[in-house]
């Protein structure tokens, strides 16, 4: 097989590619350790596609022993190299406090940053977000907090660029 022989050389797509097609079973009998395994290899080569993958697994422990904080890790890599989907799951792991320390402004800007590069699940995510934070804020305590916030003493004059020539 072409790909077996490329991933024994070392080739992260072709590493990818094999591990892919063990997990599915699709042109060769399913086996997800052993396309877990050469997931691994693709992910430590830096192959985002692989990494995100890879996080799937230890995530649900499928081919791998299930692990929140290895999950996160491969999410984590994938989202640095601005994966929308690997963002969502990370942010959804931050958002929990899955594997990961609860923040919520990491959270935020994550899922965020996922639905502003397409992925619909991070879009209907922030909308549930959204929704729960006006709702939260119609109630007595919400609307305290708000109460509670400082008052703008005074307005800033609009920013104007420097070099830009004064209207007469």
């Amino acid at each position: 097989m072409l790909f077996e022989k490329a991933a024994l050389q070392k080739h992260a797509q072709a590493q990818l590619q094999l591990g892919l097609m063990y997990v599915n079973g699709v042109g060769i009998k399913r086996d997800l350790e052993i396309g877990c395994a050469w997931l691994k290899k693709s992910a430590d080569q830096g192959n985002v596609e692989a990494q995100y993958n890879l996080g799937v697994g230890y995530l649900k422990g499928l081919g791998v022993e299930q692990s929140d904080i290895n999950a996160a890790k491969m999410f984590s890599r994938a989202a640095e190299q601005e994966l929308p989907i690997a963002q969502y799951y990370l942010g959804y792991l931050y958002l929990i406090g899955k594997g990961v320390e609860q923040d919520f402004q990491k959270a935020i800007y994550l899922i965020s940053s996922s639905a502003s590069n397409g992925c619909e699940e991070a879009s209907q995510l922030m909308e549930k977000i959204q929704a729960f934070l006006l709702k939260f804020y119609q109630t007595q305590e919400g609307s305290a907090l708000l109460k509670d916030l400082p008052a703008i003493k005074k307005a800033r004059k609009p920013y104007k660029k420097r070099g830009t020539p004064k209207e007469a």
